[in-house]
């Protein structure tokens, strides 16, 4: 026992978490667990803790600086296709400048229409810059800063 309290002690070394706080968290964890499950306590621990990491992500994940990150894993494409996302997406930012600063989970399918509606007029226009959010919102999906991408449930203009 006090061979595991000593690595204990090691492990949080440089935290400002003790090992009777530790202890408490886990303990809370634990407290949520509902009896019947498969997972053994340790599995459980992890899955909540994995749970959120995740939610911490989502809140972190400013859309405006995740733009910037798009654009860069998108320089292997044309000149013509780059140009194109960097105008859309600049068009969308001029329409609502404030979705810069918003996170990811803040966007709900009927705010994304709303957002195209006001930067397109034409339901062409509104179709290309439905297709390159859509897109966008996948690259957030695929690094975890959303669960879900609204664009795919916003309807294409006829």
């Amino acid at each position: 026992m006090n061979n595991e309290i000593t690595l204990a002690r090691k492990i949080l070394n440089g935290s400002e978490i003790g090992v009777l706080d530790a202890v408490r968290l886990v303990k809370n964890i634990l407290d949520t667990k509902v009896s019947g499950t498969n997972l053994s306590d340790l599995q459980y621990c992890a899955k909540v803790i994995y749970a959120g990491l995740r939610n911490a992500r989502q809140k972190n994940m400013q859309v405006g600086m995740a733009f910037s990150l798009y654009l860069e894993k998108k320089r292997h494409l044309r000149a013509d296709s780059l140009r194109d996302i960097l105008y859309l997406g600049n068009r969308l930012f001029r329409a609502k400048p404030e979705n810069k600063l918003r996170n990811f989970s803040d966007f709900s399918v009927s705010y994304c229409e709303e957002w195209l509606d006001s930067a397109f007029s034409t339901p062409s226009q509104f179709n290309k810059a439905r297709t390159m959010l859509h897109g966008f919102f996948e690259f957030a999906v695929r690094r975890e800063w959303c669960d879900r991408n609204p664009v795919k449930l916003v309807e294409r203009k006829k």
